[in-house]
């Protein structure tokens, strides 16, 4: 866990260095705020990570488009993380909200 605490005022630096020099909706700051996310869920915390998952799902769905690959890794990772709090019926839903967006991807959480 150590490596863990390290690192993150490194991520704090970098997100709000994004968000200051290009704004909320910027890809590049997207990617930091998703980031924050993977921190979160890499130590179980998955109140803070859902947090950031949704953050960045909207902001890259608005962004880059439902279909961009970002968007769709970010769709899926957060699907993962409602199954991790045992949110079942949360990600049954965004699986069937994504299949009618997608419905040929067939990778990760939303192909099983």
């Amino acid at each position: 866990m150590g490596q863990f605490q390290e690192a993150r005022p490194l991520y704090d630096e970098a997100f709000q260095g994004f968000w200051d020099i290009y704004g909320a909706k910027h890809p590049t700051t997207l990617a930091a705020i998703y980031n924050m996310g993977e921190w979160h869920s890499a130590q179980e915390e998955w109140g803070p990570a859902r947090k950031f998952y949704e953050e960045a799902l909207e902001g890259r769905g608005e962004t880059l488009g439902k279909d961009h690959p970002d968007t769709i890794a970010n769709m899926e990772q957060l699907g993962e993380l409602l199954e991790n709090m045992g949110k079942i019926d949360e990600a049954r839903l965004m699986r069937a909200e994504f299949e009618r967006e997608q419905p040929t991807y067939t990778a990760g959480f939303f192909s099983s």
